[in-house]
Order: C-alpha cells, then structure tokens, then sequence
C-alpha cells in the first residue's frame, strides 16, 4: 500500500495520487509528501529514522530556499560570478541605493518586500531613481536590471513562467515542463501559443535554448549551497522578462507550487501537469519533459552553452 500526505487543499497532486491508488496518511509515514516549502522546514527539523527512509518522496529540499529567498539566491549568483546576462543581481533600498546610482545602466524594476506594500514599478533613469528615493523613502524595495529592450506584445512586456523540477542536486538533474503561461498586460497565454506566435516570425530554438541557459547557471550557482538528500526533489516555477532578442531575463523563483483546482480555468492544465510530474518521479518517464541538464547520464552542463 503506497501513502501519501498533503497539506494543501483541492490538490491536483491529491488527485492524481488518488487515481494511483495512493492512500491519505496525516503522519510521517507518507511514501510521498507534498508540502510548502515553510512546512518542509520544519519536518526536515524533526524527522524520525523512518521518514529519513530515501525510498520516500519529500516536494523540497532542506536548502530550496537558496533560490526562492531574494537575498540568498543574489549572493550565490554573486559568488557563481556568472557571465550570463539573463542572470539578474539584485539591490535592496534605501541600503544600496549609492550602489544603485553608479552601476544603473538601463531600466530597472523595483518591487516592495518585508512589511512594504504597493505595486511593481519600472524606474527608467537616474532622474526616476531619486525621485523614487524620495517618494518611498519609508518603504523597503528590491530593484533588479530589466531588459533593455524588451519584447512586446500589443505594447506589453511578455513575462514567462515556467515549471522546473530538479530530482537532484549532486548530481545535478533538471527537467522543464514543455508548457507553462505567459503574461501580456492583462492577457494569459499558453507558453505553447507564444511559440506559435513567434514561430511565425522567427526561429524558436534560440528561445529555449536561452531559457534553459538561465535555468542551468541559475541552478549551478546554488548547487554548492543545497546538501545531499536522496529522497527529495523540488518543483520550481522560473519566471523570466522575454526580451527583443529573444533572450530571457530571471525575474524570479518560486517554489510552493499547489496546482490547485479551485479554479475552473486550469484544473485541466493542473491535473495533466500533476500527472507527468508522478509519471516523471515514479516511473521515470520524461515525455513532455525538456531535459536541462542529466549529470547522472553523462549530458553535462557545457553541451547546453
């Protein structure tokens, strides 16, 4: 009898197990957990031997939050010293703003953390970024470099986002979902569509080529930081600025993914996504899954630069 235990409400992930004749257990005996990355934490704090049994499947890493947190993934990123230019280093006002002002070269997006409040906002110039020193010089913001000349879609930014699941961390395996949405002002697209759309204009191999390079170093700067725990894999939602060029800029990572079905928008999308994630983590089985880097099949890192 395989069990499993989840702590989010109307799952697709439930679902799916429940198809598979997965049992519900509310204890550590679970055979798979799925559960928020904060909850996560805590367990991983308590573990008795038998939840420590690698024949488990937990849905974080003790150290996911090496990317998830702003602060720590800009200091891995700092310390990787990539080259990449998808790669963002953020700053945090009003304690970097001196900083800010020597090394801004092109616009910036700046959005409100901690106990700050407010919407996103894109600070073009030097001029912009002293009046919005004095304008919220009470709040706390992270401001990161944006695409200088970003894609538009009926004169909107397109941001991507996009589901990566990592099996492992040492040796270092990733997998991106094939589709994933995009955002254009108001408007949702699939990721799918937005390759139709471009494919009309241009090649799209340059796309998710790009894509996977920001996820790979993305990854590989934070691979020294995440320790060795067989039984865990993580599911990641990269969201990314598409620009002109058809590069891709990281925005930001997100790790508590629920898929859930309150929505009668996309429980057919969340319960096909849940079920090629148990189909990949179960039965191995990579079919609609694009393959960023697989250490353990002799693919390395470099064949994707």
């Amino acid at each position: 009898m395989k069990t499993y235990r989840i702590d989010f409400r109307n799952s697709a992930v439930e679902s799916v197990l429940q198809q598979r004749d997965f049992i519900q257990v509310f204890d550590d005996t679970f055979d798979i957990l799925w559960t928020s990355q904060f909850n996560a934490l805590k367990l991983f704090a308590n573990l008795d031997s038998e939840a420590h049994n690698p024949s488990k499947l937990i849905n974080h890493f003790p150290e996911s939050r090496q990317l998830t947190i702003t602060e720590l993934l800009n200091q891995n990123l700092r310390v990787y010293n990539s080259k990449e230019e998808g790669l963002s280093i953020f700053y945090y006002l009003p304690k970097d703003y001196d900083v800010v002002m020597k090394e801004m070269r092109g616009p910036m997006l700046a959005r409100p953390i901690g106990h700050s409040s407010g919407p996103q906002k894109i600070l073009s110039n030097l001029e912009e970024m002293k009046q919005f020193k004095k304008e919220q010089k009470d709040k706390q913001y992270i401001v990161q470099g944006i695409g200088q000349k970003p894609y538009y879609i009926n004169n909107q930014r397109v941001q991507l986002f996009l589901n990566v699941v990592v099996p492992s961390f040492s040796p270092l395996v990733a997998y991106r979902y094939y589709d994933g949405y995009c955002k254009c002002g108001d408007d949702t697209i699939s990721f799918s569509n937005l390759l139709l759309y471009l494919e009309a204009r241009t090649s799209t191999k340059d796309v998710q080529m790009n894509i996977n390079r920001v996820i790979l170093h993305t990854l590989k700067a934070v691979q020294p930081a995440i320790p060795y725990v067989r039984q865990c894999f993580e599911v990641f939602e990269f969201s990314f600025e598409l620009l002109q060029d058809l590069r891709v800029k990281l925005i930001s990572i997100n790790a508590d993914i629920n898929l859930s079905m309150d929505s009668s928008e996309n429980v057919e999308e969340s319960v096909e996504f849940a079920e090629r994630l148990m189909r990949l983590l179960i039965e191995r089985d990579d079919k609609k899954w694009l393959v960023v880097i697989d250490e353990r099949g002799g693919r390395k890192w470099q064949e994707y630069l």
